[in-house]
């Protein structure tokens, strides 16, 4: 992404030191430095976040806030059939043991389907990915401005 198009977010200060070191044009900032009235963003990518989060579905019903008039929301996370092959990877050092410590709740395509409609928003495509390890999800919003 150009510089100008991107803004990367996280709540990790040391994350975030790290990209801003690699990434030194582009924009990074804590999660709460954000004000939806000031910021629409046509995309917002999150890639192995959702299942981290307490509430997902207001998560996604904030984020909806930050959403443009067009704009997608588009997400991957672990599908849940695989989560005892993640959980005993993280135990051998396959994948990241934190990560796996982690993860609030299992997301199958249903429950998946339900978060959003609770968010306000829909799924308009929905595919499982890395052998159905993971799901590539995209939500627009259901409700008209």
């Amino acid at each position: 992404f150009r510089p100008e198009e991107y803004i990367g977010i996280d709540i990790d200060q040391e994350t975030l030191s790290q990209a801003r070191l690699l990434h030194p044009e582009h924009r990074f900032c804590h999660d709460n430095e954000l004000d939806p009235a000031g910021n629409s963003f046509d995309c917002i990518v999150l890639l192995a976040v959702i299942e981290h989060i307490h509430d997902p579905a207001a998560f996604l019903k904030d984020l909806k806030g930050f959403l443009s008039k067009n704009g997608s929301i588009i997400l991957t996370t672990p599908h849940p059939a695989f989560e005892r092959i993640y959980k005993t990877g993280s135990r051998i050092g396959l994948f990241s043991q934190e990560a796996a410590e982690e993860h609030q709740q299992e997301l199958d395509k249903r429950a998946l389907k339900s978060m959003a409609h609770q968010a306000g928003l829909e799924i308009t495509h929905y595919k499982k990915f890395l052998f159905g390890a993971n799901q590539l999800v995209v939500l627009k919003n259901t409700e008209t401005p």
